[in-house]
């Protein structure tokens, strides 16, 4: 298993890490095939997918804001880089959640 750094010190993740982001994935991957395969109700699935989407980039970013908390090497404008970086994630998932697919999908990717 890949090790990471926590202030400077190498730490092993514990087996439940990968088990529960590889099981974050299984929404994706569910609800990509049930738009694909159930077309009477595709916008749900595809609302259903973009919206996930949306969450898990709020995740992303509170992943930042905890670093920024929690990280006792970083200067203050590395601090403060990541608290800000840290909205960046939610400020570009909201607007996808009221654009038309073809514009939210792309937004969300990037």
């Amino acid at each position: 298993m890949t090790s990471y750094l926590t202030d400077n010190h190498p730490m092993t993740p514990p087996a439940v890490v990968a088990w529960l982001g590889y099981g974050g994935l299984l929404p994706f991957v569910f609800l990509t095939l049930a738009g694909l395969l159930d077309q009477d109700h595709g916008p749900l699935w595809s609302d259903a997918l973009y919206a996930y989407g949306a969450i898990i980039l709020s995740f992303v970013g509170a992943l930042h804001w905890g670093f920024a908390k929690c990280l006792h090497g970083l200067n203050d404008s590395q601090r403060s880089a990541a608290f800000i970086w840290s909205v960046v994630p939610a400020l570009l998932a909201w607007p996808a959640l009221l654009m038309q697919p073809v514009l939210a999908a792309p937004l969300l990717i990037a």
